[in-house]
C-alpha cells in the first residue's frame, strides 16, 4: 500500500513518540500501491517471519491503522517467544538460572519484542537447545516417541532457515542416545536423514536469496574475498584474531545491550551491562542445580561435539560477515555484532557445566531476580527519555 511508512517516520534517526501518535490514525489503502525494495529482509525464508505474519494478518481484519497493524505483529512475536522460552526453563536438568539470564538480557528481550527475524532465530535456537539437554539427560525417559522426533525435526528445518551461520547447531541432533530410540539402526538413520535434509534445505534456500544479497561496501567482491581466504587461511586466521582482539570486549557489551534500538542509537550505561554480564557468566559456570546423577551413554562426546558446534558457528558468523561485509584482503572483519553471539550462549550451558558444583544446596535466586529487574527497567527509561 502507498505511503505505508510516512515521510516523516522514515528515518529511524528522527523518530520520537510524538510522530508516532500523530500518524496514530493513518490507514492503508490497498487501492494504491507502490514498490518497496529491502534486499536485508528478501533474505530470510517466510518462515522465520511466521508469528510476524499471524499477528499482522489478523490486525489487517480488524483494522487498517498501520501502526497497530505493526504492534500486532510484534505482540504476535512476543507471545510466540515466551511460549517456546517458558518450556525451555522446564526442558533444562540444570543451567535454569542461565537460560533464564539469557532471556532477559536487554538485547534479547528488545528483538523478542520486536519484528525482526532474530526474535524467531535466537528462540528456535534456545528450544532446539533445550529439547536436547532434555532428551540426553532425563533419565525417565525409555524410548522418545514419534511426535517428540517430529517437533525436533521441525525446529531443525526451521533453523536451517534462519541463517547459514547456525546451520552447525543441527548437528546436536547426534547426542541424542541411542538407547531412546527403538534400536541402533533407526537412531543413525533419523539423525543421518534429518542433518542432510536440513543441509539441503538450507541451500536450495541459500541459491533462492542469493539473487537478493547486494555488496553494500566499498570494495566488497564476495567471489574474490572467498578465493582470498581459501589461499590463505593461515593469514585469514590472524585476521579473525586481530578482529577478537580489537572488537571483542565491545561485542560482549553489545551481546548483553549496551546498544538499542533501530541502527544501536539507545545507549546504555556501561556498568549496567558489566554487572550483568558477570551475572551472565557466573550463572553460566556455577549453573548445575540439581542433585540427580545421571550420565547418558554417549556422555564422553557430547561436550566435544558441543565445542565443535561452537567453534563451527563462530568460524561461520566471522567468515560470512568477511565474505559479504569486508573489503577484499582487509586486515579485520567488517560488520560483526555481539548480538549474532547470543544463539551460542546455551552451548555454554552445555560446555560449562560441571559435577563439581553440583550440590544439594537450595540457591536462593531473589537477589539476582532483583537486579534483573531493576536493569531492565533502567534501560527501558533510558529508551523512553531517548524517543522523547
Amino acid at each position: 500500500p502507498k505511503g505505508i511508512i510516512p515521510g516523516e517516520l522514515q528515518d529511524a534517526r528522527k523518530i520520537n513518540f510524538y510522530k508516532v501518535i500523530d500518524h496514530f490514525n493513518d490507514r492503508l489503502s490497498y487501492e494504491e500501491t507502490e514498490q518497496y525494495t529491502y534486499g536485508n529482509t528478501a533474505l530470510y525464508a517466510p518462515f522465520v517471519y511466521l508469528p510476524q505474519t499471524i499477528g499482522i494478518l489478523a490486525a489487517r481484519t480488524i483494522t487498517h491503522r498501520t501502526i497497530l497493524i505493526a504492534y500486532a505483529g510484534r505482540a504476535c512475536t512476543f507471545i510466540f517467544c515466551i511460549f517456546l522460552l517458558y518450556t525451555d526453563k522446564k526442558n533444562m536438568k540444570w543451567g535454569k538460572m542461565a537460560y533464564f539470564m539469557i532471556v532477559f538480557m536487554p538485547m534479547m528481550l528488545s528483538q523478542i519484542v520486536s519484528l525482526s527475524a532474530d526474535a524467531v532465530t535466537n528462540t528456535i535456537i534456545l528450544t532446539f537447545v533445550s529439547y536436547i539437554v532434555k532428551y540426553c539427560y532425563d533419565d525417565r525417559m525409555e524410548t522418545i516417541e514419534n511426535w517428540q522426533l517430529a517437533i525436533l525435526f521441525a525446529m531443525m528445518i526451521e533453523l536451517s532457515f534462519c541463517k547459514i551461520v547456525y546451520l552447525p547447531i543441527c548437528l546436536l541432533v547426534c547426542l541424542l542416545p541411542n538407547n531412546i530410540f527403538v534400536n541402533r539402526k533407526s537412531a543413525i538413520l533419523y539423525k543421518v536423514l534429518s542433518i542432510s535434509i536440513v543441509v539441503i534445505a538450507n541451500l536450495v534456500w541459500l541459491s533462492i536469496s542469493a539473487g537478493f544479497l547486494i555488496e553494500f561496501n566499498p570494495g566488497v567482491d564476495s567471489k574474490e574475498q572467498i578465493l582470498f581466504v581459501l589461499s590463505h587461511i593461515p593469514r585469514y586466521l590472524l585476521i579473525s584474531l586481530r578482529t577478537v582482539l580489537e572488537h571483542g570486549d565491545k561485542w560482549l557489551l553489545q551481546m548483553v545491550g549496551s546498544n538499542l534500538g533501530w541502527a544501536m542509537d539507545v545507549e546504555i550505561p556501561k556498568i549496567l551491562i558489566l554487572i550483568y554480564l558477570g551475572m551472565v557468566f557466573g550463572c553460566l559456570i556455577i549453573g548445575a542445580e540439581t542433585t540427580e546423577d545421571y550420565r547418558p551413554s554417549n556422555v564422553k562426546i557430547i561436550k566435544p561435539v558441543t565445542g565443535f558446534v561452537l567453534l563451527g558457528v563462530i568460524a561461520l558468523i566471522f567468515t560470512s560477515l568477511y565474505v559479504q561485509w569486508t573489503p577484499v584482503a582487509n586486515n579485520v572483519i567488517n560488520g560483526i555484532q555481539g548480538r549474532y553471539f547470543i544463539p551460542i550462549l546455551p552451548l555454554l550451558v552445555i560446555l560449562l557445566n560441571n559435577k563439581l558444583y553440583i550440590t544439594s544446596r537450595k540457591y536462593h535466586y531473589k537477589y539476582l531476580y532483583m537486579t534483573i529487574a531493576c536493569i531492565n527497567m533502567l534501560v527501558i527509561i533510558k529508551q523512553i527519555f531517548f524517543y522523547i
